[in-house]
């Protein structure tokens, strides 16, 4: 029935074509309709009404739709399914489009293409209840857990019995993912179906095999349900299923701290202690430092006093440490104790024999805020070798990080250091890649770059200093960030000249020909390209670098015949999924060339066609409604996508500016304002929201509102450079003022 319904559809769009050539100026002899000599001229039709937006959009579908159907009989199948896909954004309601876009997807190669449009498909028109399923573990592999969920349980609204094996298979997908989600009771709900079935296999119709099946791993399977029972606060539940797990794999000091926190969330907290120092009287350490904390809460429960508790807890701490001194977790958390305690002289001495034993990033983290209180410079750098040397960054020292780098005497001290070790013949690669981060992000570059040499050329310490192909591109990237992009670029042209790591000279061109365009070496930067890249088989890599760098240095109209070679090249590869990215993007830029150069119709195909591609992209969602908004053309379809892209991500102040202009364009002035003030709520808004906001508080009849706006786009227009949106803003307030 839908099919018959979406064909007539598509007879109505022939028959408007047929029509605009019956509206011509010099309309076909003979063509039917017309009078012909010696006959009456028929009376023009007159609409009831005009046609709307919504009409008009209907209207567009349907003759879409029938072109997409001729393509697809002339098997010109990528045009077809082009032209399906718009017949579908512009009548969402015409699901049987849908159903010529999934299969004709599959068929051409488009797999990831495919999968969004039965999604889609899916979620507006459930009736298969085995493709939803499947598409749900599509979306639960790609870790979008709301909307896997959504198609589970649309699936399971299909189920004919709620008891039978199905049904409970989608109980055990739904739980883990309410799980996952931490709505824990929906979670729990779905569990206790779960736990019905295991109990009563053959009121569920499961069969030995579909037992198994369902438990899996049964030891996995109960601790999962036991946590999700726990956290619903169903203790005595919980209490069952962690039973069960430790039946299917026995481990007592596991299971008695499992019932320790099941009775610690009854505020049995003596009886929790007593499980917990079954736990600790193993020596332990599957749990790692959870037991130690909530040994730190049940003590908190005892004693009211917060002093009182944090002594109670370094005391019973160092006496499971002096019984258990290799345990890593305990060490670290007796150590955190110590220092929560103020006793730092101990606390350094634990930690440090505890990172010696295990270097985790946790256990430096709190050795560096002690060495960084204590002004302790020696152990510091040594310290930080075994970590920042080893992994290329700070930042997997968290806020510690942050810290040392604001304290500004010690990094000079820290600096000293290791210049006083590197005369000395003592610096290793490590500590002098640590102290070439610091050095650089104070700023003081001679140093970072010596540094950073020695660490280059000296040999490297088996196990912890990185691979030389990683450390130059640490290094690099490190410098860029640094805005150091001629420091950048020296370092990449001698890596790439000396073959330094000639198994990614790809890569090394890329970020050399980036460095050299940020500091306006244009020409550079495209020889260093045309000399890395091989005519015979050029990557989409450097092709694509090619054409950012001609986009960034405004060669607006060699860079648009950089990126349609992109395009021509490397658009029928759909196997990979960087590539489809990369031909997104080009096309996202091919569309902002031509909005530069006033070429408004073609800006907007590029957009619609990464929307073929990519129907729920909100940023083109909100690039495209800016666009119709500027023009004032469909403005209906143009808030639609605007406010998808709000509600997607609310806190972009670019989306909430399209949002309100399209609002402001549709004459709803008290939206637009609303829209529009949360958008110059950022630190810095642009010229461009400032002025918008002027217009919609001076429609809205809000004048000192207005001029205020208007005068504060002024000044962000001049900080822009933007002389003829300037003009254009200053001429409103000329105008405002003269009335």
């Amino acid at each position: 029935m839908r099919r018959l319904k979406i064909l007539t559809i598509g007879m109505v769009g022939v028959s408007l074509c047929w029509a605009s050539l019956l509206q011509a100026d010099t309309p076909p002899v003979g063509a039917p309709g017309f009078a012909q000599e010696g006959e009456d001229a028929p009376t023009p039709f007159v609409p009831k009404r005009a046609r709307s937006e919504a009409d008009q959009d209907h209207l567009e579908a349907s003759a879409l739709y029938a072109f997409g159907r001729l393509m697809h009989q002339r098997e010109n199948l990528p045009a077809a399914l082009r032209s399906y896909e718009r017949a579908y954004r512009y009548d969402p309601g015409a699901l049987a489009v849908l159903g010529e876009i999934v299969p004709l997807a599959f068929e051409l190669g488009r797999s990831e293409e495919a999968a969004r449009y039965a999604i889609i498909a899916a979620e507006q028109d459930p009736q298969d209840a085995l493709l939803l399923r499947r598409l749900a573990m599509h979306l639960t592999e790609q870790e979008d857990f709301g909307r896997a969920l959504q198609l589970y349980r649309k699936s399971f609204e299909l189920q004919q019995t709620p008891d039978d094996v199905t049904a409970v298979l989608l109980h055990m997908e739904m739980g883990r993912l309410y799980f996952l989600e931490g709505e824990f009771p929906a979670a729990a709900k779905s569990f206790q179906q779960v736990r019905a079935a295991i109990d009563d296999p053959k009121k569920f119709g499961l069969s030995d095999e579909l037992q198994k099946i369902l438990i899996g791993n049964a030891h996995a399977t109960y601790s999962l349900l036991g946590e999700c029972f726990l956290e619903a606060a169903l203790y005595d539940d919980a209490q069952a299923m962690f039973v069960k797990a430790n039946e299917a794999r026995a481990d007592e000091s596991e299971f008695a701290f499992r019932q320790a926190r099941v009775l610690a969330k009854q505020q049995q907290t003596d009886a929790a202690l007593a499980q917990l120092d079954k736990y600790f009287a193993a020596k332990a350490t599957s749990a790692g430092v959870d037991p130690y904390d909530l040994l730190g809460e049940l003590l908190a429960a005892q004693h009211p006093d917060p002093a009182a508790a944090r002594a109670a807890l370094v005391t019973r701490l160092e006496q499971l440490h002096q019984d258990d001194a290799e345990n890593v977790a305990l060490a670290f958390a007796y150590g955190r104790a110590l220092v929560a305690n103020a006793q730092t002289d101990v606390a350094e001495k634990v930690l440090a024999a505890s990172f010696a034993q295990e270097a985790t990033a946790e256990t430096a983290a709190l050795l560096v805020g002690l060495y960084r209180r204590e002004n302790q410079v020696a152990p510091l750098l040594e310290l930080l070798g075994a970590t920042v040397g080893k992994s290329g960054n700070i930042e997997s020292l968290g806020g510690a990080g942050e810290e040392l780098l604001a304290d500004k005497p010690l990094v000079e001290k820290l600096l000293a250091a290791a210049q006083e070790r590197r005369a000395a013949d003592k610096l290793t690669p490590p500590q002098a890649l640590a102290a070439a981060m610091i050095a650089v992000r104070a700023e003081q570059f001679d140093a970072a770059d010596d540094l950073f040499n020695l660490a280059l050329t000296r040999p490297p310490i088996a196990r912890t200093s990185l691979p030389k192909a990683e450390l130059i591109i640490a290094w690099g990237l490190e410098l860029l960030q640094a805005e150091q992009q001629e420091r950048a670029a020296q370092l990449f042209r001698k890596a790439i000249d000396e073959k330094l790591v000639p198994e990614r000279q790809e890569l090394l061109n890329y970020f050399l020909a980036g460095a050299l365009e940020m500091q306006g070496k244009t020409d550079e930067a495209l020889a260093t390209l045309d000399k890395a890249l091989n005519p015979e088989q050029p990557t989409a890599l450097l092709l694509s670098r090619k054409a950012w760098i001609l986009y960034h240095a405004e060669r607006h109209e060699a860079a648009e015949q950089a990126y349609l070679a992109l395009l021509e090249k490397f658009d029928a590869d759909h196997k990979s999924t960087q590539n489809r990215q990369t031909m997104r993007d080009a096309r996202l830029v091919l569309s902002n060339i031509c909005t530069q150069t006033n070429r408004f119709d073609e800006a907007v195909e590029w957009l619609e066609q990464v929307l073929d591609e990519f129907p729920e992209d909100v940023g083109v969602f909100n690039d495209l409604g800016y666009l119709w908004a500027e023009k004032g053309m469909h403005l209906e379809r143009a808030l639609r996508m605007t406010q998808r892209a709000v509600a997607e991500q609310p806190e972009n102040a670019a989306y909430r500016d399209s949002l309100g202009w399209v609002y402001f364009q549709l004459g709803r002035y008290q939206e637009a304002v609303r829209e529009l003030e949360q958008a110059v709520a950022a630190e810095e808004p642009g010229g461009v929201i400032l002025d918008h906001l002027g217009d919609a508080y001076a429609r809205h009849g809000q004048a000192d509102k207005a001029r205020a706006a208007w005068e504060r786009a002024v000044i962000a227009f001049e900080r822009e450079d933007e002389p003829e949106k300037l003009a254009a803003t200053q001429q409103k307030l000329t105008q405002q003022t003269t009335k």
